[in-house]
């Protein structure tokens, strides 16, 4: 077996992608709509929340986009 990391794993990544997941779904938007509102590519929100891609290693407009369109702050964003 692999090291993929399961669904229910805790850890800094799982807590921000549970995060921007539960922010999303808190606001009534799907994936396409953050999306397109946050400008940020689709294929990269589905892989920041299914853990694919660490948030941490995105650019600081990425993020701030992001967290734009839910009403956080960066900081709420990333979990610390």
């Amino acid at each position: 077996m692999g090291n993929k990391k399961n669904k229910g794993e805790t850890g800094l990544r799982g807590v921000k992608n549970q995060t921007l997941k539960t922010a999303r779904k808190n606001k009534g938007m799907t994936q396409k709509q953050l999306a397109q509102q946050s400008d940020v590519n689709f294929r990269m929100i589905q892989k920041y929340e299914m853990g694919e891609r660490d948030l941490k290693e995105a650019s600081v407009s990425t993020v701030h986009k992001i967290a734009l369109v839910l009403g956080l702050t960066i900081d709420e964003l990333m979990g610390w």
